[in-house]
């Protein structure tokens, strides 16, 4: 039994790390869509370049003003 909740420990923690570096990574992007953005980049552009959604590039944009 201990052997068990060593390895689902080790599976939660995996995935919450996975999870902390998906979230960072979106973090990255939506502060490069906002630079972008401020500096007069089109939505289109930044979602090309960010990888974001057009949604989310523009929520960004308004927030921006």
């Amino acid at each position: 039994m201990t052997d068990l909740l060593r390895e689902l420990e080790r599976e939660f923690e995996e995935k919450g790390i996975q999870k902390g570096l998906q979230q960072g990574e979106l973090q990255k992007a939506r502060e490069i869509a906002y630079r972008l953005l401020h500096k007069g980049s089109s939505v289109q552009e930044v979602v090309d370049i960010t990888g974001l959604s057009v949604e989310d590039v523009e929520e960004i944009l308004q927030n921006l003003h």
